[in-house]
């Protein structure tokens, strides 16, 4: 029997000078990965940004809400960076 859950993976990253893990969804790595490329950043940045910017929500969870953000604004022709940190820094209402 297949399992419906999709496969994740745990990453080391550096968030500002502070090492810590983050398990994602393969997607969600790969769609990082691309993020940093058309930003011209490392993940390690993308994710310090990300962090100085949430509110209560995890840390994992404000890393999605960045990632699906991001492509929304990419489809919509916006500003992707700054709409996908505008989105995280909205927090848990």
């Amino acid at each position: 029997m297949m399992s419906m859950t999709p496969a994740r993976m745990t990453k080391n990253v550096n968030v500002d000078g502070h090492r810590t893990s983050m398990r994602l969804e393969m997607e969600m790595w790969d769609a990082l990965e691309d993020i940093t490329r058309r930003e011209g950043r490392n993940l390690h940045e993308i994710c310090g940004l990300v962090h100085r910017r949430r509110h209560e929500a995890s840390f994992t969870a404000s890393m999605r809400v960045f990632i699906v953000a991001y492509y929304r604004s990419v489809i919509a022709g916006g500003q992707p960076l700054d709409a996908a940190m505008d989105a995280v820094g909205q927090g848990a209402t």
